[in-house]
């Protein structure tokens, strides 16, 4: 054990932990694209795996009386990070795994597990030289540590402008390229050029190099059950895909123009126009998600057929209106809303790869509609939208709005979305005029499902307005497989109601539910019944309709855990949503984490037990180290979501929200070593800090969101990390002090302790899930507060003894 580090263990540290950040981000990117996005929390659990396991070996490699970790040591595994970041991409790309066969074929188990292993070398490696410094420069750990999560926060900031500037799949060559530096730095050098291991590792820096400069957009396939792979599959005919782009939302994909029947993108076409043949450019997010832009000249007196989409219904009701379109895509919602007679149209969507495409690109294919002055597209997220304006339209709509990608973080990426709940139920009524019109087009299933829930989400959200009759303002129109819900903000008039069923008569579709018309209906259960009887239906129902909330956002989450051993017959939805696919993610994230526990925590021990049967503490090293990964985990994630539509979406929120928490925590770990009271009292004062801290910024936020959310990114970014840093600076003191106070106790238990940090940060990652999914996040927050709090008073009798 080192005294005294220096330089190059600083600059080392942060290069592998900003290298094995970005490392995790484009995994997260590059695991929507082979799987779908349910697998994506998994990213989390396999980098915690390898640092848990990376830890066991530590513990193991430096029993008590022996002397086997050196800078040497670190410096070949940091090295050996980048090899292999390399090495596993290009493998992992080589397994084809069909997520929506895993129940039916157990060969996509294999292929699965091999993803695990391939994917868990890097992190064990980057587990090796980051746990090997802490080990081996213990009695230094505030600055170790400070470098290691400054490093993590600038890594989680760059990933923002990296991955669609560099591609993913150039930024993992990069990765490796930091990787290996970071060994050299830890490596003397001595033999220089003269050394052919050495001649070996600058030729790995250059072929990286070389790899970062190279972009295959075609190197990270995806499944066969993804609309990508059969509706233009660049594996069968090269010349599909003419345009490939890597953000943060997802890769898009973009294909030559294609002559067929017309397409619904996010809605259903009559049966009076199916037979229609039109020109089309499809647009693809993560092989999924599709969009697509139609070939006009202009003129839309051309496209009659328009009239004929079930996203028309609203203009039954409208006329000229001013339409607000949010996740407008390739445009298809606002042709129709042009082609209505719309004087405005505004066009919102997250994505700027599409919104380019549509009024760059593609502008002249599209006819230059949507560089006409009456449309505006802006690149936003929806609800963050419209917490800035205070224009109101009179027809605000979302067709099929999910771009079921994941979380760049991949910490809870069981497709939460925040256009889908109660509250944004009522945010789109504040933004509606008088007699304005909210239509919603989803799949309505059989039995039904999401245009339940959206039924059921309006009800509420009207009760909670003080609206008297929710079951006047509603109207569900249905195709054969999809639905669309206008919710207008008065009642329907009679002539109203007449329109709508003309309309639908002519283009062929079915009025689902009518305020006119009493049926027994699992729609007119949950729209005409009051609160009681609807939450007996909720519970007896077979699926999940309850409403979605901004504490609980997972709308497209409506399988219950009995689906997971009973198949429930139903139609319509892609394949990846007609199966519990995120229930068969959290159990098989589950089981992953019960092998962490045998490797990181048990084996260990076991191996141990002759060397630390004398040593007291055991069980409050592992609880108070656990009750820190928990604490922590539970907090950022907390943070992620309660930032999410105020820092305008969930790239921004987990950029911003991460970089602050790590950076702060940084520095507060840095303060730790100036810290000159005695630890007793700063046990004591922590826990006295860090609980009203928590709860106290979880309230400051919910209190000032609302006042805040008018200003520019830039300035709400900066007012984000304000409010955060206090927080963050004392939830980055107890772990250096705890391995402050573990290496005058027993330094021999430092990895252990860092082994068991890990499996309770991956474990929490996953269990918050549940818990947000019982409960909500506001009582993860609590949670959180409650964890670090037992944690504290556990160690406090070994504090004592430690003097």
């Amino acid at each position: 054990m080192q005294s005294r580090s220096d330089a190059r263990i600083y600059v080392s540290t942060f290069l592998l932990a900003f290298s094995t950040l970005l490392f995790e981000i484009a995994l997260t990117r590059i695991f929507s694209v082979l799987t779908w996005h349910h697998f994506t929390p998994m990213i989390v659990s396999i980098a915690l795996l390898g640092f848990g396991v990376a830890g066991s070996y530590l513990t193991l490699r430096n029993k008590p009386g022996s002397d086997r970790l050196t800078s040497a040591f670190i410096a070949k595994n940091a090295f050996f990070f980048g090899f292999s970041t390399v090495f596993s991409l290009l493998l992992i790309t080589r397994i084809h795994f069909e997520p929506l066969a895993i129940t039916k074929d157990w060969t996509q188990l294999l292929s699965l597990f091999s993803y695990y292993v391939l994917l868990t070398i890097p992190f064990f490696f980057a587990g090796l030289a980051l746990g090997g410094i802490i080990f081996l420069y213990q009695t230094d750990i505030s600055r170790v540590y400070f470098s290691d999560l400054v490093g993590a926060s600038i890594g989680s900031l760059v990933s923002v402008w990296a991955i669609p500037g560099l591609g993913v799949t150039n930024l993992v060559f990069l990765v490796g390229l930091l990787g290996g530096c970071a060994g050299l730095i830890l490596d003397s050098f001595e033999k220089g050029f003269r050394n052919v291991k050495n001649w070996l590792k600058v030729s790995f820096l250059g072929l990286c190099l070389a790899g970062g400069l190279y972009f295959d957009p075609y190197l990270v396939h995806v499944p066969s059950s993804k609309p990508l792979f059969y509706g233009a599959n660049p594996w069968k005919t090269d010349n599909d895909i003419v345009l490939s782009r890597w953000s943060v939302v997802g890769r898009i994909d973009i294909t030559r123009p294609i002559r067929r029947p017309l397409s619904a993108f996010g809605g259903e076409v009559s049966s009076l126009i199916r037979a229609v043949q039109w020109e089309h450019i499809f647009i693809y997010q993560d092989g999924q998600a599709p969009t697509g832009i139609l070939k006009t000249d202009g003129d839309l007196s051309k496209m009659p057929f328009l009239a004929n989409y079930l996203q028309a219904a609203p203009y039954a009701l409208k006329k000229n209106p001013k339409v607000l379109v949010i996740g407008i895509g390739g445009g298809i919602d606002g042709l129709i809303a042009l082609a209505h007679g719309a004087r405005e149209v505004v066009g919102v969507d997250i994505n700027r790869f599409i919104t380019d495409a549509v009024t760059e690109r593609y502008a002249r294919y599209a006819g230059r509609i949507f560089n006409r002055p009456d449309v505006k597209i802006i690149v936003a997220e929806g609800r963050n939208f419209l917490s800035r304006t205070k224009d109101c339209y009179d027809v605000i709509q979302l067709s099929g709005v999910d771009t079921f990608t994941a979380l760049a973080s991949g910490a809870y990426a069981l497709t939460e979305t925040y256009l889908y709940t109660t509250e944004a139920i009522k945010d789109y009524w504040n933004h509606l005029t008088e007699e304005g019109v909210l239509s919603f087009s989803r799949w309505y299933f059989k039995p039904p499902r999401e245009t339940l829930r959206l039924a059921a989400m309006m009800v509420q959200a009207m009760e909670e307005m003080g609206v008297t009759e929710p079951s006047r303002h509603i109207v569900i129109v249905n195709g054969a497989s999809w639905a669309e819900t206008l919710l207008k903000k008065t009642p329907y008039s009679a002539e109203e109601l007449a329109a709508v069923r003309s309309w639908a008569r002519d283009n062929r579709f079915d009025l689902m539910y009518d305020p006119d018309v009493i049926r027994n209906s699992e729609f007119d259960a949950v729209i005409r019944s009051p609160l009681r009887q609807r939450e007996e239906f909720y519970r007896r129902y077979s699926y999940n309709v309850r409403p979605a909330s901004d504490d609980r956002p997972f709308f497209f989450d409506y399988y219950k855990w009995k689906h997971l051993f009973r198949k429930e017959r139903g139609e319509y939805g892609f394949a990846a949503i007609r199966m519990p696919l995120s229930l068969w993610t959290l159990v098989l994230s589950l089981i992953q984490i019960l092998l962490l526990a045998v490797f990181g925590i048990l084996y260990p021990q076991l191996k141990l037990k002759e060397a630390l049967t004398a040593k007291r503490g055991k069980l409050a090293v592992i609880c108070y180290f656990g009750a820190l990964g928990l604490g922590f985990i539970f907090i950022e994630i907390a943070l992620i979501q309660k930032l999410m539509v105020f820092l305008g979406g969930p790239t921004y929120s987990f950029s911003i929200t991460l970089f602050s928490i790590l950076l702060f925590s940084g520095v507060g770990s840095y303060f730790t070593r100036r810290v000159k009271a005695a630890p007793k009292k700063l046990f004591i004062a922590l826990p006295l800090l860090l609980v009203p801290l928590s709860l106290g910024v979880s309230l400051a936020l919910s209190l000032a969101i609302p006042h805040w959310l008018g200003f520019s990114l830039p300035f709400r970014a900066v007012l984000a990390i304000l409010v955060l840093a206090p927080l963050a600076f004392v939830m980055g003191m107890p772990f250096p002090s705890g391995i402050q106070l573990l290496s005058r106790y027993e330094p021999g238990l430092v990895p252990w302790a860092w082994a068991t940090n890990s499996f309770l940060t991956v474990f929490g990652s996953i269990f918050c899930i549940f818990l947000s999914m019982m409960l909500g996040f506001q009582v993860v927050f609590i949670i959180a507060g409650v964890i670090y709090a037992l944690g504290f008073l556990v160690v406090h009798p070994l504090v004592r003894r430690a003097g």
